[in-house]
């Protein structure tokens, strides 16, 4: 035996013991370390995730794409200043939106109180102001793969922290840069397929005559686009074509909690795709517009209102991040 295959025996032996094998010994047992690209699960009940490329790319909007879209002044200002990010290493973001069935089994298995707390359309004060809604009772009926709602940054930390005690692997909510970076898929467009407003409702699920059917407003959004009715609330993950880096539903479906503290612009922010936190933060971001979402909302570089970290929006969901190494 030469020394060379003797030492390599060594490091896999040593490595079993250990629970893990390093790069050049997964290769050799003919597990090459994922490449962009490459979905996996590390567990049955695991969300599939997807591998983003390194890369740099411009966050923010410019103004010709605020005006364009008609931005209110105060979403509009922050995502001021453009500036140029460098996400270095690769990481994994999960293909869909953390569905019913996968938080169902989550909260099953930690059994995590439900909180009667989401802010659900009360139909008779015809307002979202009801507070008796929870992610089991939403106050529209959801299929298992429909994404769960009523979520709030506590709910989709837990979920994350869950997801790494099961698995040995490190999950986490994404950065804000790396959600924008993974959104745009390479590209510079307002949104991942385009620029035009007009396609938003063959790309995404938002803001549709049958929900606002539902909730008898429809008189009140005469003046504005507007998707045909098909389902008034959620729909199945994945019901429209991924963007270029493989995942679904970037944009519309249900918001999505990140890993960043709430800043009013980008002065300041970090440039290497690191979430931008502070101590004592207590509001958090969600980005990727939502079923009720205006098509302005629904573009790469919008920003969410900051949150609390336990409010729970009827809208809110998760997407996790997983490390690669």
């Amino acid at each position: 035996m030469s020394q060379r295959i003797g030492s390599l025996l060594v490091a896999l032996l040593f490595s079993a013991a250990a629970g893990v094998l390093p790069a050049a010994a997964a290769n050799a047992a003919g597990k090459a370390p994922p490449k962009a690209g490459d979905a996996f699960r590390d567990c049955p009940d695991c969300p599939e995730v997807v591998v983003i490329p390194p890369g740099s790319f411009l966050m923010g909007s410019t103004a010709e794409e605020r005006t364009r879209e008609g931005v209110p002044e105060i979403f509009g200002n922050r995502e001021m200043p453009q500036h140029k990010v460098t996400i270095a290493r690769s990481f994994a973001l999960s293909r869909d939106e953390i569905t019913l069935a996968e938080y169902a089994t989550f909260s099953d298995d930690t059994h995590r109180p439900v909180e009667p707390n989401c802010a659900v359309f009360d139909r008779e004060k015809d307002n979202w102001a009801l507070q008796t809604g929870s992610w089991r009772d939403p106050g529209f009926k959801q299929a298992a793969n429909e994404p769960v709602t009523c979520m709030s940054y506590n709910d989709a930390k837990a979920y994350a922290a869950w997801l790494s005690k099961k698995t040995g692997k490190h999950y986490r909510l994404a950065s804000e840069a790396e959600w924008e970076y993974a959104a745009r898929g390479g590209t510079a467009t307002a949104r991942y397929w385009g620029d035009s407003a007009r396609t938003v409702c063959e790309n995404a699920n938002v803001m549709n005559s049958a929900t606002l059917t539902d909730i008898g407003w429809p008189e009140s959004w005469q003046d504005k686009l507007i998707c045909a009715g098909r389902h008034a609330w959620t729909m199945p993950v994945g019901s429209f074509e991924a963007n270029p880096f493989g995942l679904h539903d970037m944009m519309g479906g249900v918001w999505e909690w990140v890993a960043d503290c709430m800043h009013p612009t980008y002065v300041g922010a970090p440039t290497d795709g690191s979430a931008w936190t502070e101590p004592g933060c207590d509001k958090f971001l969600v980005r990727g517009g939502a079923f009720h979402s205006e098509f302005w909302l629904v573009r790469s570089a919008t920003r969410g209102a900051g949150l609390s970290p336990n409010a729970h929006p009827v809208a809110s969901g998760i997407r996790v991040a997983r490390d690669l190494d």
